[in-house]
């Protein structure tokens, strides 16, 4: 669904009104105090309340333009909550002990509980979608915390170390990836560097087939002919 802005859907009436705020607003935005005398007088030619007039005075200092005079909309804001205390808290409760498990219940499941609770104190059903609307409001990494367990939630939502490279001796810290090599007459001696932050290496020797070599830790190589 677009969202569309509030000077974009303002009416040519709202528009007049912007305007008829802005000639006074502005008068007293300039003034270095606004005084009570002012906020009655502007109260007396818009005809809104003293709290309005401050209010709006606040909101053209911070943004000034006709636009932010607009009058606002009418009716319940999209983030309001319409549910009873007794349903938002049946709602609240089977999130709690049904949904958020680490057995990762269903939302249908959900439902389902919120159904049976609802019948048992006999509250009316909510909307499925005012339920998913509370599930979709849980914190991120609680919600994985909670259906996935610690380690999982850390391992996503915990902030990356980084090692600092400042005052480093020659050698002091050595990073290694790996790769094969194909070689083609005599053995491969490896020469193993670990480090502080690495897992310590396994020195096996094993023969590899079709003369090709997988180093698993190698910081130099030396080849031997074959005896």
């Amino acid at each position: 669904m677009a969202i569309v802005s509030q000077w974009q859907s303002a009416s040519d009436e709202d528009w007049a009104l912007a305007l008829a705020r802005e000639a006074v607003i502005r008068l007293l935005t300039d003034q270095p105090e606004v005084t009570e005398e002012l906020v009655v007088t502007a109260s007396a030619e818009l005809g809104i309340s003293r709290s309005m007039v401050y209010r709006l005075v606040a909101k053209f200092r911070k943004r000034p333009q006709v636009s932010s005079l607009l009058p606002g909309k009418r009716g319940r804001k999209a983030s309001a909550r319409t549910l009873s205390v007794a349903a938002e808290a049946v709602v609240r409760d089977a999130i709690a002990n049904v949904y958020l498990q680490r057995e990762k219940p269903r939302l249908s499941d959900l439902l389902r509980e919120i159904q049976r609770q609802c019948q048992r104190k006999g509250l009316r059903m909510p909307n499925v979608r005012t339920v998913k609307r509370r599930v979709d409001a849980i914190d991120a990494k609680e919600h994985l915390r909670k259906r996935g367990g610690a380690k999982a939630a850390n391992d996503r939502f915990r902030p990356t170390r980084v090692l600092s490279n400042n005052n480093l001796f020659p050698l002091e810290r050595v990073q290694i990836d790996h790769t094969q090599v194909g070689v083609i007459v005599g053995y491969v001696w490896q020469l193993l560097g670990p480090t502080k932050f690495s897992p310590q290496p396994k020195y096996a020797a094993t023969y590899p087939r079709h003369r090709r070599y997988r180093f698993t830790c190698v910081s130099k190589s030396i080849l031997r002919p074959k005896s």
